[in-house]
């Protein structure tokens, strides 16, 4: 895979608020839990101090009425904060979770940011409403096609299918050496394991669709699994 870097860069001597102002404006949507992962070191001491600098850093922001917190006393209200003027998806949530908080990071990708990469291949780029993100991995970067996936099982399987094929020939190598794949974010460990049996078993004598591509599955929250993956994450971030 050609092209400019995709991985946005921290400088550490910027202020935190600018950093995190940096950081809500490629995801428009921010927790606390996502600022500490992505701007402190994973196995930093002084976490304590750490949360108390971020909160308030975000509270000054928000005084400033450069960020905003939703209305209302959910759990998501309490702890999320919004560029203002975006109006709030649950899409912006999934994949703030999946590339901030999920098991490795990832960087979300700017549509203006992926374009040239695919110049750079002379291929078609794809539709602008369709999100990526991007990741160190031992062969070098990863750029993975984001899909939250609400469908039914047999929908599911072909649109899987479908953002798989469509264009690949152009992408084949990218296919082959594993530098494309395919995200797909559920809503429950009970969704996870359907997907995953989706993409492995094979259909209309095709092979499975986990042969075309490498497909990995992840459970994002949803409104109601919000409030207890939360506290999971934030109470297994502080015993790790």
């Amino acid at each position: 895979m050609h092209g400019p870097s995709l991985f946005p860069e921290f400088t550490p001597a910027e202020p935190l608020l600018v950093r995190i102002l940096r950081h809500v404006h490629r995801y428009k949507v921010t927790l606390p839990a996502a600022v500490a992962r992505l701007l402190y070191p994973a196995d930093a001491s002084g976490q304590a101090i750490a949360r108390e600098e971020i909160a308030g850093a975000l509270a000054r922001l928000v005084a400033d009425g450069r960020l905003v917190q939703l209305p209302g006393d959910s759990e998501l209200a309490r702890h999320l904060y919004v560029q203002p003027g975006h109006d709030v998806k649950w899409t912006d949530v999934a994949r703030l979770w999946w590339c901030c908080l999920d098991d490795i990071v990832r960087h979300l990708v700017a549509y203006s940011e992926l374009k040239p990469v695919y110049a750079a291949e002379r291929i078609p780029p794809p539709f602008h409403n369709y999100s990526h993100a991007v990741c160190e991995a031992d062969g070098g970067p990863v750029l993975t096609r984001i899909y939250q996936c609400q469908a039914a099982r047999k929908n599911a399987r072909e649109q899987i299918r479908r953002h798989l094929t469509q264009n690949s020939k152009a992408f084949s190598s990218w296919l082959e050496d594993g530098s494309y794949r395919l995200a797909v974010l559920v809503p429950s460990a009970q969704r996870k394991q359907e997907i995953e049996q989706v993409v492995h078993e094979s259909f209309r004598a095709g092979p499975p669709l986990a042969e075309l591509a490498g497909i990995t599955v992840s459970v994002v929250p949803t409104e109601e699994t919000f409030a207890a993956m939360y506290a999971a994450y934030v109470q297994g971030a502080r015993d790790g």
